[in-house]
């Protein structure tokens, strides 16, 4: 009698545990891609910040203000080469690669009284200005099947900020 019912725990207990595997692990990784979107939305505030308060130094500024922040350093650091590789532009996406990690996009409007027409180039743009801080990357799924049927490389994650030019 103890015998079948060994069995029938084993069996059981191998039913409960493949189902939970099944479900902890999309569970886990929409957890991680939480805490990487959380972490890339106060990220691109604090880069907002940065570029606010020192606009004559702009790009090395938003630098120093990725490199500064511990989580966004581990976690947007896909390469895990110790520096998280930014590309600098307002249109497409990040590839991947180890020079571009995050795109960092700063565009600004000089005249609030003219709607808003953006304006983009290197800086930040003039003394009094709005400033908008554009961060995107490109999540890559851990499974990899997952990886390589998804399109584009993996999920796309953006955040704006703005701030006021202190210069």
């Amino acid at each position: 009698m103890r015998t079948r019912a060994r069995g029938a725990l084993t069996a059981e207990y191998a039913l409960v545990m493949g189902a939970s595997l099944l479900l902890f692990g999309p569970v886990g990784e929409f957890l991680r891609l939480s805490l990487i979107d959380q972490t890339l939305a106060r990220a691109t505030h604090e880069v907002a910040r940065a570029a606010a308060t020192d606009p004559h130094n702009c790009a090395t500024a938003i630098a120093d203000a990725l490199a500064a922040d511990g989580a966004a350093s581990w976690l947007l650091d896909i390469d895990d080469n110790g520096s998280i590789g930014i590309a600098a532009g307002n249109t497409g996406w990040p590839d991947n690669s180890s020079t571009s990690e995050v795109l960092i996009g700063v565009s600004w409007d000089g005249n609030l009284a003219d709607g808003v027409s953006w304006t983009t180039g290197t800086g930040c743009g003039p003394g009094g200005s709005w400033m908008r801080v554009r961060a995107a990357i490109v999540v890559q799924p851990w499974f990899g099947p997952a990886r390589a049927a998804w399109p584009d490389g993996g999920i796309r994650r953006e955040h704006t900020s703005w701030a006021r030019n202190q210069g």
